[in-house]
């Protein structure tokens, strides 16, 4: 898998799969490439590979290395971004394309989807089918009919606000400010110079002068201890402020600004994200406007406002997220009588864009944009007409874009329904409990302390009783740890333990590739049967290698073959269950074990080939069946696809040879199948 960010969100991708999803992704940059073998293709050495967009966009040799390395998939966040013109497309939506050509499966992320216009999803769907998709003038008449795009979630999974809920409601606080007369003459408050007013003046002057400046200091006094945001165009705003704040105002601040590494970005959000000790406000550029989540913070001071309407719905979006809370407030200081109110009246009055997600914002800018440069030039003229043709220019696009919406609404009736049903499953999975158990247990038998230190939270660390000489994914150091998914979430310290968490996983492989655990001496008392009766209990697995992309598992028989053989032969499985043993069987000291078994060995090999040949006299049931599981499975999918008219016919023939393919590759590894003695349990009757 290679996953393609913006430059500022590489560390944030790195952070967030290792945190949430247990994957460990590879970074690529420059300096990796030239610390490897020049001779070999740098991308084939790494399975989950990291990097940004420009890496791959700005050198020839490099996209072509990455176009070679063969990718099940290719993932592309923030794809608003990539430009599309058919006679002069972007090097970076071109850089996309050719290893789209490359690549079986391609997954386009974008939070802003609607900002540029149906070119933009003509754009994107171009680049998963360029044969379905190859013409923008024939999509946009297959849009008006309703016809083409009533199929298209197929390939376009389409959310809004309203589909997905639990936004937070968002409260506007204005701060109109009047401009000291020695500040407005210092410098410029008209067009779209005077939004950035500090720039045009020494940083002194600014500080002293711009009353947004006292604003916000006193904003944040009497916001204490809530955590602010801060969000200004410029990095030199940023530092200044910042500076200011922590040194004459006395005030915990962190500053967030291109220059600084991805390093020191993380551990200026990190010191902001800390409740106890961490900075009250941190004081960004634009950069801190996409990708970053700062959900914990309810306050945001757009110190500022872009021009882009795309840009402030990023930097509102760094709060107004899933499971934020009822209310975000914004707290929006302007100069009086400056371009900085007539953009903020255009934003609040116009579009609405402060209180609710505006999805038409980029449009109707480039209708109006020099209406607004001219207001802007004018800060002290009325601007009321305009912002009433904004109002109804909003509204009419807002309509012709809830036509559209219809045909990609995101999901109906029955798909909500059935994507409740998944999330209680899972919920009802994670709440029952079943992996504390094992864990416990886990622990227990390998000599790893569980230290509980909260609810469904451990401190783990091995002991000088460990069983082996590595216990996965636990250092001497120990471990944190909780299989709780909210309280991970909150928490960085702890690490999420699931069924699919590398110890979780790497600890079963460990049991059931190593003889520990895999053979026990039980004693056992049945009226009737006489003592020293010797009983043999085996499990068999069906052991079918195979390519893990085949998922073979999911067509063969989960339960092992159990068999529970007296001395003369017979199978008493059926008259004694598994759990049933476990409830009537007696330990033996190790001591007497020892004893014992050297005179039983001859008989329990005795056993060994009878149990062998009776497991596998279940063998071709349980393969017959699995084929009919394959075939099906693939057979349904071969059908679906074949009956899908939104991909062309080369894109269509071309993922039905794949399924074909794994189709027949997964019978071909379920005959080679064979069954395997995993574990033995000696019955001693008394």
């Amino acid at each position: 898998v290679l996953v393609v960010v913006p430059e500022p969100l590489i560390h944030q991708w790195f952070v967030e799969m290792l945190r949430r999803f247990n994957l460990h992704f590879a970074i690529f940059d420059q300096s990796r490439l030239d610390a490897l073998n020049e001779e070999d293709n740098p991308f084939e050495t790494e399975q989950l590979v990291l990097c940004s967009l420009p890496f791959l966009s700005d050198s020839e040799s490099v996209l072509e290395q990455a176009r070679g390395a063969g990718w099940d998939m290719l993932v592309v966040d923030e794809a608003h971004h990539l430009h599309y013109d058919p006679q002069n497309p972007g090097s970076e939506y071109a850089t996309v394309e050719s290893l789209a050509l490359e690549t079986p499966g391609l997954l386009l992320l974008t939070a802003t989807p609607d900002q540029v216009g149906l070119e933009s999803h003509f754009a994107r769907l171009r680049l998963i089918d360029p044969v379905r998709f190859d013409d923008p003038g024939r999509f946009r008449e297959e849009i008006s009919s309703h016809n083409g795009l009533a199929e298209q979630h197929e390939v376009l999974f389409r959310h809004s606000r309203e589909d997905v809920g639990g936004f937070p409601e968002r409260q506007i606080q204005p701060a109109p400010l009047s401009a000291d007369p020695e500040f407005r003459k210092l410098s410029t408050l008209e067009g779209t110079d005077g939004l950035y007013p500090e720039l045009a003046i020494d940083e002194e002057d600014w500080l002293r002068l711009d009353p947004r400046v006292g604003w916000l200091e006193n904003t944040l006094k009497e916001l204490k201890p809530e955590k602010v945001l801060v969000i200004c165009a410029h990095a030199r705003t940023a530092q200044a402020l910042e500076k200011h704040l922590q040194l004459r105002a006395g005030i915990r601040s962190a500053a967030f600004f291109e220059q600084l590494s991805i390093i020191e970005r993380d551990r200026a959000a990190a010191w902001f994200a800390d409740e106890e000790q961490g900075a009250q406000a941190l004081i960004c550029s634009e950069i801190g406007s996409e990708g970053r989540n700062f959900q914990f913070a309810r306050h945001l001071v757009l110190f500022d406002l872009p021009e882009n309407p795309d840009l402030l719905e990023q930097r509102i979006g760094r709060l107004d997220r899933i499971g934020q809370g009822e209310r975000i407030h914004l707290h929006v200081p302007y100069l009086e009588d400056s371009a900085q109110a007539v953009l903020f009246h255009w934003y609040h009055q116009g579009l609405n864009a402060f209180r609710q997600y505006c999805p038409v914002g980029v449009a109707v800018h480039e209708k109006l944009a020099q209406r607004l440069h001219d207001a802007m030039a004018q800060p002290a003229q009325p601007v009321q007409q305009l912002l009433d043709l904004t109002a109804r220019t909003c509204e009419e696009l807002q309509k012709a874009l809830g036509e559209e919406r219809r045909t990609l609404h995101a999901t109906d009736e029955q798909e909500r329904a059935r994507a409740q049903q998944l999330i209680e499953e899972i919920q009802n999975e994670e709440q029952s409990g079943q992996l504390d158990d094992y864990l416990t247990d886990l622990f227990n038998q390998y000599g790893v302390l569980q230290e509980e230190t909260g609810e469904k939270t451990w401190f783990l660390r091995p002991t000088e009783h460990l069983r082996t000489d590595r216990f996965p994914g636990l250092s001497e150091e120990g471990l944190s740890a909780t299989t709780d998914r909210r309280t991970a979430i909150t928490r960085e310290d702890l690490t999420f333990l699931s069924w699919e968490h590398p110890m979780v996983e790497e600890a079963m492989d460990m049991t059931l590739d190593s003889e520990f655990g895999n053979a026990a001496l039980i004693t056992l008392n049945l009226k009737g049967v006489q003592p020293g009766t010797l009983m043999l209990e085996s499990l068999h697995a069906i052991h079918c290698p195979a390519p893990r992309q085949l998922q073979i598992g999911r067509f063969l028989p989960l339960s092992p073959v159990r068999l529970l053989l007296t001395g003369d032969g017979r199978d008493l499985s059926t008259m004694l269950s598994h759990d049933k043993l476990n409830e009537l069987g007696g330990r033996i000291k190790r001591k007497n074990a020892q004893q014992i078994l050297p005179r039983l060995r001859d008989d329990i090999e005795a056993l060994l080939p009878n149990a062998q040949e009776l497991a596998e006299a279940q063998l071709p049931s349980a393969l017959a069946r699995a084929k009919e599981a394959v075939t099906a499975h693939y057979d349904q999918e071969i059908d679906a696809l074949s009956a899908l008219s939104i991909l062309s016919e080369e894109k269509r023939q071309q993922r039905i040879a794949i399924l074909r393919g794994r189709r027949d590759e997964a019978i071909e590894a379920i005959a080679r199948a064979g069954v395997r003695l995993e574990g033995l349990r000696v019955v001693l009757t008394t």
